[in-house]
């Protein structure tokens, strides 16, 4: 059983034991991880319309930035944190963003603690941006442990094969 959540053409069905929350973003750009200063995530309009989707096999905080700070600091090795986050609509013709349709393949080698925003001890990321009907959006998962990752990443393939973007 899981619950849909559905915002401006972007969709997930929240499978059980998952959290999720899917609402706009409060700064100009998603490029800086500054929500961790004490706002919560918005649900509310954002100037410029752009969706921020967070998902968690573990409690979402309240307060956290756009790229799971605030909430990345309470995974333990078999956390999965995920940020669908998406760009502001010129950014399409970017090359940066042209891969067209969401990522749902991840391979355990996409995965290293290279690839976080900030580096924690045992956790390792991954970044992916695309495109997908005319929007550019980038793709942020973070794994509670580096050593787990051929346990993790699968689940994390089978959570990102439920979204959508019309």
């Amino acid at each position: 059983m899981s619950d849909e959540l559905t915002l401006d053409g972007v969709s997930v069905a929240v499978p059980r034991g998952w959290e999720a929350e899917l609402g706009y973003f409060t700064q100009p750009h998603p490029e800086s991880d500054d929500m961790a200063d004490g706002r919560s995530f918005s649900t509310l309009h954002g100037g410029g319309k752009r969706v921020l989707l967070h998902l968690a096999n573990f409690a979402l905080p309240t307060v956290r930035g756009d790229y799971g700070s605030g909430a990345v600091e309470m995974m333990d090795g078999g956390s999965v944190f995920i940020a669908l986050l998406e760009w502001d609509r010129a950014s399409v013709d970017d090359k940066l963003f042209a891969r067209v349709g969401l990522p749902t393949e991840l391979r355990t080698d996409d995965f290293n603690p290279n690839g976080l925003q900030r580096r924690l001890p045992g956790q390792a990321g991954a970044q992916r941006f695309f495109q997908s009907g005319g929007r550019a959006f980038g793709l942020y998962v973070v794994l509670g442990s580096y050593r787990r990752r051929d346990v993790l990443v699968p689940e994390v393939n089978r959570l990102l094969r439920t979204i959508r973007i019309d």
